[in-house]
């Protein structure tokens, strides 16, 4: 994942005047509102369609560096993705979606995604997303990279990061995991590495998704929309 540090890198080597991309969403008006930002950005937009089925017909022979997707459902995720993927192969994809969470954000990475927005950011970040994925990155909102990393870990630091966000003290979690408390600390210090922080207080506002046989009542995901 792509923080704002690299996508300031990648911008800086791969200028936007090579990126020409297309627009998918019902919100008509929403679409207009980026694709003038856009320009003013010196990104070329090539067109912009309902959803991704009409942006194909549309734009299939343009040449698109990216597709860009709004989308408010998981139907909508899945059917743009199915499509695209299917009809333009090389074409890098990015989901704008309304509601951000870190399961929305993965499940489009899931369906071959490269760049996730969150649809009030999207003038302003979708830009440095297209900088990013175009050089090859992956992008995700900041305060996702919890719940996108956390495949990253271990089963061990997934058990220890969860203990640390109720409050348990090393020495609490090493009494709770049967450990030496020195094995927690390497634990708790690989975790920070691969998710991105470097203190509690940062790790306390990841929102790390529970274990699969572990229900959440706290992490609540509305079917059929994010």
């Amino acid at each position: 994942m792509t923080d704002d540090r690299q996508v300031d890198l990648v911008a800086a080597q791969d200028p936007l005047t090579t990126t020409t991309v297309g627009l998918a969403g019902r919100d008509h008006r929403l679409l207009r509102r980026i694709a003038t930002q856009l320009q003013r950005d010196e990104v070329e937009v090539a067109g912009l369609a309902p959803d991704a089925r009409e942006l194909v017909l549309e734009c299939a022979d343009m040449g698109l560096s990216a597709a860009v997707c709004v989308v408010t459902t998981t139907a909508e995720l899945e059917n743009d993705a199915k499509t695209l993927r299917r009809r333009l192969p090389d074409t890098h994809l990015v989901a704008v979606l309304r509601e951000m969470s870190g399961a929305a954000a993965m499940k489009a990475l899931a369906l071959g995604f490269t760049g996730v927005v969150r649809e009030r950011e999207a003038s302003i970040a979708l830009a440095p997303t297209f900088r990013a994925v175009c050089a090859g990155q992956v992008v995700a909102p900041r305060q996702t990279r919890g719940q996108v990393a956390r495949h990253a870990l271990t089963e061990r630091e997934r058990a220890v990061m969860r203990l640390l966000q109720q409050g348990l003290t090393n020495a609490e979690i090493a009494a709770r995991l049967f450990l030496a408390e020195s094995t927690v600390k390497g634990h708790v210090s690989l975790a920070f590495s691969k998710l991105g922080v470097r203190s509690r207080k940062e790790a306390l506002e990841l929102e790390l998704l529970p274990d699969d046989d572990e229900p959440d009542a706290g992490h609540v995901v509305r079917a059929g929309s994010f």
